[in-house]
């Protein structure tokens, strides 16, 4: 028995309009904070508000509760009265602590709130990731406890170690304690979903087969280039009068990206002279390491830094620029911005981590190396840069996985697993 999403080289992206909606109250209760203006207006970060819309597709009682700060929200937020599809979902504000103190002092107060919330809905969503902890290690209980149908959601596992890092004891234990509390929550909920197998196996283990795979995307159909865009554009990439490589790293600049180990593999390229030119887009705590790297490299082996690009057209735009997106990744969590890249015809240059593993099909998508492994990275980006053929095949080959897993689609084998959980 297997639940992984397969790979269909077909066109069925969007959601199905005959499944029926769910009519029982749905709670989620979510870790990402609202924010409240000056005026009163709520608002939440884009890429989630962008998911709510999907919700509320097929949840038309929709209840999210989630922590309210009440300050300007971040410039790539929006409101929630923007869009009329959500004016029906209701909000429960949880209290935001700004310390783990503060958040065992306002636990009473969040249990309350997330009792009354459970008692009053059908089914409780939530995950097991979350500062200052994961919402599941409340709402599983009381949902047990009320007797209601429970879900979880698992897109990462941040509290594991790195590979490479050193981690004190005590992280080690914390680690563990996340580890054990996680896998009990899965273990009590009525419906499990991962992003990876990986997560999967070793989560639920030895009753993995009870849980299901899909893996996690952003793109809607009308982001994907057709067969005949995708010819055009790398027929202008390969009929450029430039030698280099083009690459593109768009994500966070923070360790578990692979960011260090890429700027590594970038310098055992320049010491031989390999033509490649990486463009990063992004922003994090790492951005000084890579301007300095980008003042270093002024020979054929470049490094230019973009600042970052709102997620829409102007950032597809981008992407579809280069002949590979590198995913240096070291953690094991699925990278969004894979079938971001799928859908501009753009093969993955990544590692062989879990989350990679389980939607980068190496020599069909992609081509993989060893994860936290400089030199196994530099001579994966020679190879590119010897074979751009091989890249426009690949890319045009990511086309098929894109196609089947947009957004929409990730939300309509969601829905479906819902609707088989309320037939039992």
């Amino acid at each position: 028995m297997t639940n992984n999403l397969p790979l269909r080289p077909d066109s069925a992206a969007e959601a199905d309009t005959t499944l029926p909606p769910i009519g029982q109250v749905y709670l989620l209760v979510s870790h990402i904070p609202f924010f409240r203006d000056a005026d009163g207006r709520l608002h939440t970060l884009g890429l989630w508000f962008h998911d709510l819309k999907e919700h509320v597709a097929y949840l038309p009682n929709l209840v999210i509760a989630c922590p309210l700060i009440s300050s300007p929200p971040p410039e790539d937020s929006a409101p929630l009265d923007s869009d009329i599809s959500l004016a029906g979902v209701r909000f429960i504000a949880l209290p935001s602590a700004r310390s783990r103190l503060a958040a065992m002092l306002l636990f009473p107060v969040t249990t309350g709130k997330l009792w009354r919330a459970i008692r009053e809905a059908q089914i409780a969503h939530c995950g097991i990731v979350g500062w200052p902890f994961p919402p599941a290690w409340i709402v599983i209980p009381l949902a047990r406890l009320l007797r209601r149908r429970s879900i979880i959601i698992v897109e990462s596992a941040d509290w594991r170690p790195q590979p490479g890092a050193q981690v004190s004891i005590r992280r080690r234990a914390i680690a563990l304690a996340y580890e054990l509390l996680g896998r009990f929550c899965l273990s009590k909920a009525d419906l499990t979903i991962f992003t990876t197998d990986e997560y999967r196996r070793s989560m639920l283990r030895e009753r993995f087969e009870e849980g299901h795979v899909i893996h996690a995307s952003w793109i809607n159909g009308s982001d994907i280039l057709s067969d005949e865009e995708a010819q055009v554009v790398w027929q202008q990439k390969l009929t450029n009068t430039s030698p280099a490589l083009r690459v593109l790293f768009a994500g966070r600049l923070e360790r578990p990206k692979g960011v260090l180990v890429l700027l590594e593999a970038l310098r055992h390229l320049a010491d031989q002279k390999v033509p490649v030119e990486l463009h990063i887009l992004g922003a994090g705590t790492l951005l000084a390491d890579c301007e300095a790297a980008a003042r270093d490299f002024q020979g054929r082996t470049r490094i230019q830094i973009l600042g970052t690009t709102p997620y829409g057209p102007p950032f597809f735009a981008q992407v579809r620029q280069y002949h590979a997106v590198v995913v240096p990744s070291l953690s094991d969590e699925q990278p969004r911005i894979v079938y971001d890249a799928y859908s501009q015809a753009v093969p993955i240059l990544g590692t062989q981590t879990a989350g990679l593993l389980d939607c980068v099909h190496d020599g069909r998508t992609g081509w993989l190396s060893r994860p936290n492994d400089s030199r196994a990275l530099s001579e994966l980006l020679i190879r590119a840069a010897g074979d751009t053929k091989a890249l426009k095949t690949m890319g045009i080959e990511a086309l098929c996985a894109a196609r089947q897993m947009t957004h929409k689609r990730m939300h309509t084998e969601r829905h479906r697993l819902l609707l088989s959980l309320l037939a039992k």
